[in-house]
This record gives structure tokens, sequence and C-alpha cells, in this order.
């Protein structure tokens, strides 16, 4: 997973931000900015592994460049993510009883190796990031897709997703689909139920339309789970 940002000036213009250049920031550059600027931003506890829309707290502490810390720190910091969908804490300004430390809560929804980064508002050189592997939620709907167009009594494929809450491939979803058409002739798949190797995708073939019209439906339920969609 890789994402364009510029972020408070230290992250340049097209950067391609990667885990391995992510590590390499926060292992050299932030130190280098430390010893720089003076203090860096630490992020403590976020979770190394989460599920797409579970809240994780987490702990900001400022340090100085020796390492303890900064107990003086009245700053405001501002968050980011690589991830579109995260719920990020809004824009904090420490206070003389935070003693350079404050605890807060963000949320990420896309799945994959996403990042959480906190700058101070003026000063670009003071600095923290953290990263996450965000795993799908569970099942919250069904898409089906297949061709726009197609001819009578010709064969083609269609393919069945499960998705969690936020888009992502819900795949660890093991429901039974059922199929039916607008075409009552139509030949469909029969009943399937998936698998954990489906990962939350399968693929249908020798699906057929036999009744002429210009516009037919096939429609995929789970009855289970109240789950429908249809192309």
């Amino acid at each position: 997973a890789a994402f364009t940002a510029t972020f408070a000036g230290v992250l340049s213009a097209g950067a391609t931000i990667t885990a391995t250049a992510v590590d390499a920031f926060y292992n050299t550059t932030l130190l280098s900015a430390g010893l720089t600027y003076g203090p860096a931003l630490v992020v403590t506890g976020f979770p190394s592994t989460t599920t797409a829309g579970a809240a994780g707290a987490f702990t900001l502490t400022i340090r100085n460049i020796d390492g303890s810390t900064l107990t003086s720190y009245t700053g405001t910091v501002h968050f980011r993510s690589s991830d579109p969908q995260a719920v990020l804490p809004a824009d904090y300004t420490f206070t003389a009883a935070d003693q350079g430390v404050h605890t807060f809560s963000a949320t990420l929804k896309t799945a994959g190796l996403q990042f959480l980064f906190v700058a101070d508002t003026v000063a670009p050189g003071v600095v923290g990031a953290a990263e996450s592997m965000v795993n799908p939620a569970a099942a919250a709907s069904v898409s089906v897709s297949g061709p726009f167009y197609t001819a009578t009594n010709t064969s083609f494929s269609i393919s069945v997703e499960a998705l969690d809450a936020y888009g992502n491939i819900a795949t660890g979803y093991t429901g039974t689909v059922h199929f039916s058409s607008s075409d009552p002739r139509a030949i469909l798949p029969s009943s399937y139920t998936f698998t954990a190797a489906d990962n939350g995708v399968h693929t249908f073939t020798g699906v057929k339309y036999r009744t002429k019209g210009e516009f037919q439906t096939i429609t995929v339920t789970d009855p289970l789970f109240s789950f429908t969609d249809s192309f």
C-alpha cells in the first residue's frame, strides 16, 4: 500500500510513502529532526493490527532529544492519515496539566497497511508517526457485478463480493447466497456457500439470459443477513 502526501512541510510533495519508508522516516529522520529542531512527538500504544471501524487509543508524548518528557510543552498538534476514511482527533493544544503527555483515539476504516502522522502546527520539524495493519470488518452487504451488455443465450460470468460497512472485501464471509432474475427463463448459479478459501469473493460462470428484453437483472441475496444486490 502506498500513498502520496505533503505533511507539515516534512514529507516532500509527491513522495511515495511505504512501510519501509515510514520505518526509515520514523527511526532516522525524526531523530534528526529532534536534534535539529528540538522535541519530537512519540506515538505509543497505537495498535499494530486492528479491525476496520474499531477505535484505537494511543498516547502522544513530547520528548526532548535526551529522551526525557518535555513537560512544559503547550503546542498544538494536528493529525493526518493515509486512510481517507480515518476518524482522527481534532487539533489539540497541550495544557500545563498534560505534562507533555496526552491520550487520543483514532479509528481506521480502510483495509491494508495504514499510517498515522502527527505534527506540531507551528514547528514542522516536531513530528511523529505510527502504522497499523487494518483488517476488514464482518460482512455488511453483498455486491454482484457482471457485463452491462450481453446477448440472449450467451454465457457470461458474474462476480459476488461480500463487503464490510466501509467498502472493504469481507474476507471472512461464509454466508450462503441465492440467485434470482427478472428473466424467468434465465440460467442462474445454484445457491452457494462461501468458504474461507474464497476470501469474500466468488465468480460464477455459465450464466445466461434467455428472454429478450431491453433490461434484465440478476439479484443475489443472503436471507440470513438480509443482504441483497442486483445488476
